[in-house]
């Protein structure tokens, strides 16, 4: 049997069996399709994720007093001394390694912001940082830029807000 006798025999078996090839083709066509969907998906939450986690740095850490304050099994968890300033600032100075060194400092979960006659929820999270904070919290300026150095040394009455309050104390989207 030749090349162009085994053809026209597949393509009579093809035709006499119509319908069966066409859902051959689509299961197939389906299988195939499913599957780079599901690969493109797996990738696009890996990239999200890696990108997410750069952002705050692979290798950024906190310092904070040791314990919580709070109660397991009857006893009170006794929680470490503050660390103030001073002490934050001599360790930024003295730390001499490669790196970007932030001190930061929560505020309040409940605070208020007040323009005029507008005022937010009083939901709003205040927060203290040097010229290294937001570099290392992984957040991005729209609009505007953040303090420096000598400004955070300073200590002059400048902040950084976010959408939310600009939205509703400023009307501006």
């Amino acid at each position: 049997m030749g090349i162009l006798e085994n053809i026209k025999i597949a393509l009579r078996s093809v035709r006499s069996n119509l319908l069966r090839a066409i859902l051959t083709l689509l299961i197939i066509a389906i299988g195939i399709l499913s599957l780079v969907g599901i690969l493109t998906a797996v990738d696009s939450i890996a990239a999200t994720i890696s990108n997410d986690f750069s952002s705050i740095g692979a290798n950024v850490f906190e310092i904070e007093p040791s314990g919580d304050n709070f109660r397991r099994r009857g006893r009170q968890s006794k929680r470490g001394p503050n660390i103030d300033y001073r002490q934050a600032a001599s360790f930024k100075e003295k730390y001499n390694y490669p790196s970007i060194i932030a001190i930061s400092l929560k505020g309040s979960d409940l605070g208020t912001v007040k323009s005029g006659e507008k005022e937010s929820n009083p939901n709003v999270v205040i927060k203290g940082g040097d010229e290294n904070y937001l570099d290392l919290d992984g957040y991005e300026i729209e609009l505007g830029r953040y303090f420096t150095k000598s400004e955070a040394e300073n200590g002059r009455n400048i902040c950084v807000i976010g959408q939310d309050i600009v939205e509703s104390l400023f009307d501006e989207k």
